[in-house]
């Protein structure tokens, strides 16, 4: 197993830059063997969700739509093109039928949902009767007293007045755009058929309804050039809207399409070393152009310039994202086809094929889904491992250290004492060395199992592709 070191070397704080970039916590779970939980569960499955905590805690709902109109040759997600559209009907009925199955557990927990967060595949397939639908089922079934967001994904080719003024209805505040790149080279390479021309009358349209309007952004990928970096962040910032995601692109889960045409096109996979480049490049070009960081790779625009040792911002925070990537009592609930759930040490992965998802809901009202457990410290112990290095501070009123385990406190003493991670009176928070190396972070923080199971996932997939040097040797 490749051991994660520490080196002083100017920005380069890690002998290697961590390949893979999001993951749920904890990564690694094991089966059920409690027999009282599986009696308890063995008529149906949907009965785990009697043991969603009832704590003051995040809880936010995911609802998962599978289809495309476009296959993205680097998407990962379970989806398949839209070819019978009473087939997404029928998608949208078993929806109804699931939040019918769930809500019980739900609010007999009183429970008060945070955040919702529609994503895919392509949500905006969805016409704007079933968006209603749908949005009216999720406001009679669910106590949204105290919702802070309301998140919903699109592909410009969708957006339409009528869907704007839809999703409005039912109470999106936030819709966000799968821009990528803007690159015609990389989006022909991507599979993206969207034209800029309906990029920007799409946002247009959203204007006229929205405040929250984010683009997600790509880098990384083969053989990108820093011309073509910066050109896409220009013309992100062009559209001038609030909100910018900039993700580096995962080659451990592309397509072998994708691979096939870098080989075809000689595009060498980025450096570990580029990915650093890159992110020091974009940090310095949108706080210039008034976009500050407000996690590891999202940039918010905010009109008041802050001191460069206060690099990010507090005035936004993604809130589907403060519960998975939270604390202790986050709870999320998932939707609709391969949707995952996490409550109370407990993690769920719902049927993963679409056919049979939509057959079990039809046919015998329930469906079926893998469900796992896993040590309830890893929860206490989730406001270090997986909220700070993630959102880049935490209050210390939201940390019991008398509680998490003596093996974080020590590893949060050796980021502390490496500059990369800064303590004061009232919270932790990254340096800016922290927050260049925060996917690093996570995994030194992960718990062996975690990191184990990552690094056996990233070498097993190193031998079939080409995921870029990601280890330094000087």
């Amino acid at each position: 197993m490749k051991n994660l070191e520490f080196l002083e070397d100017g920005l380069i704080k890690f002998n290697y830059d961590f390949p893979v970039f999001n993951w749920f916590y904890p990564y690694e779970a094991d089966k059920i063997t409690d027999s009282n939980i599986l009696n308890e569960i063995a008529e149906k499955n949907i009965n785990i969700f009697d043991y969603l905590s009832d704590k003051n805690g995040d809880t936010a709902l995911y609802f998962h739509t599978p289809f495309c109109q476009d296959i993205c040759a680097f998407c990962p997600f379970t989806r398949e093109i839209l070819k019978d559209d009473n087939k997404l009907e029928l998608y949208v009925d078993c929806i109804l039928k699931e939040i019918d199955l769930k809500k019980e557990f739900i609010n007999s927990k009183k429970l008060e949902i945070n955040s919702i967060f529609f994503g895919g595949g392509t949500p905006s397939v969805l016409t704007a009767e079933q968006i209603e639908k749908i949005g009216l089922k999720i406001q009679s079934s669910f106590n949204l007293q105290k919702l802070k967001e309301f998140s919903f994904e699109m592909n410009a080719k969708t957006i339409t007045k009528e869907k704007a003024e839809i999703l409005k209805k039912v109470g999106v505040t936030h819709v966000r755009i799968g821009v990528q790149t803007f690159s015609s080279k990389y989006r022909k390479l991507f599979c993206l058929t969207a034209t800029l021309e309906q990029i920007k009358e799409g946002i247009k349209i959203l204007k006229n309804y929205f405040k929250n309007i984010s683009v997600d952004i790509m880098y990384g990928f083969n053989g990108q050039t820093i011309y073509e970096f910066l050109t896409d962040l220009r013309k992100a910032i062009e559209l001038d809207v609030p909100n910018i995601s900039l993700y580096p692109l995962n080659n451990k889960s592309i397509q072998k399409r994708l691979i096939d045409s870098y080989k075809k096109e000689n595009l060498k996979a980025v450096t570990g070393l580029d990915r650093i480049g890159f992110k020091i490049l974009a940090k310095e070009y949108m706080s210039y152009n008034g976009y500050y960081p407000h996690n590891g790779h999202d940039f918010v625009k905010i009109k008041q310039k802050i001191k460069k040792e206060e690099f990010m911002t507090k005035e936004y925070m993604f809130e589907y994202h403060r519960t998975v990537y939270g604390t202790e009592h986050s709870q999320l609930i998932g939707f609709g086809v391969g949707a995952i759930s996490f409550f109370n040490g407990f993690i769920t992965m719902n049927e993963n094929n679409i056919d049979k998802y939509i057959n079990d809901l039809k046919e015998n009202q329930n469906y079926r889904m893998i469900i796992r457990t896993y040590d309830k410290q890893l929860d206490i112990d989730k406001s270090i491992r997986l909220y700070l290095p993630y959102h880049g501070n935490i209050l210390k009123e939201k940390v019991d250290l008398n509680r998490i385990s003596s093996e974080v406190i020590k590893k949060l003493e050796i980021l502390k004492k490496l500059n990369l991670i800064e303590e004061n009176e009232k919270e932790y928070k990254l340096t800016f060395s922290g927050w260049l190396n925060y996917v690093n972070i996570l995994y030194f923080l992960s718990p062996k199992d975690d990191q184990k199971l990552l690094i056996e996932q990233i070498l097993e997939c190193e031998k079939v592709r080409d995921i870029g040097e990601w280890n330094f040797e000087f």
